[in-house]
């Protein structure tokens, strides 16, 4: 009986000599994840995306990064899209250049790949967007990000008919 009290009160004095309250949790990476701007020069997107982009960074707790989802212009895509994606895409990087402090991301949404064509429209968007590729991994604060393509042009019965999600063989071999 001598033992087991012993054992209690040492199993007592241990436990309230001990702080039990878990350590708060610091954060090591807060993201922005922005997608779908359809930058649209004739819309007056440039100021809008600038406002956009100053609220995300005004933010008390801001992000430590900002992802763009894909689509960040509008209609290159289409049939006049080679035309009119020099403008978009002007507008885009200029906002970004002037208005963004914060490192970013992006990805390959459908309508960032110029005129449907799956090869020389992706290969624009990359470029355009300076992508190391149309699927992309990296490293940040212990997390490892992977970026994929799923804009796979959907023929139907009689043509074109947009876009489906789908990944291809080379990216099943790169996962």
């Amino acid at each position: 009986a001598t033992g087991t009290a012993g054992l209690a009160l040492g199993l007592i004095g241990t436990s309230a000599a001990q702080d039990t309250t878990p350590a708060p949790r610091k954060r090591v990476l807060r993201l922005a994840h922005l997608t779908d701007t359809h930058v649209q020069p004739e819309r007056d997107a440039g100021r809008g995306f600038a406002t956009c982009l100053k609220q995300v960074q005004a933010d008390p707790d801001p992000p430590s990064m900002i992802l763009f989802g894909g689509d960040n212009v509008m209609n290159v895509d289409s049939e006049d899209g080679r035309e009119r994606a020099g403008v978009q895409l002007a507008t885009w990087n200029d906002v970004l250049k002037q208005e963004c402090s914060l490192p970013y991301r992006t990805v390959i949404g459908n309508h960032d790949v110029l005129g449907l064509d799956p090869v020389d429209g992706k290969k624009w968007a990359v470029d355009a967007y300076g992508l190391p590729g149309r699927y992309y991994d990296w490293e940040a604060s212990g997390w490892h990000f992977i970026v994929l393509d799923s804009t796979s042009p959907n023929v139907l019965r009689g043509g074109e008919g947009g876009y489906k999600g789908l990944l291809d063989e080379a990216q099943f071999q790169w996962l």
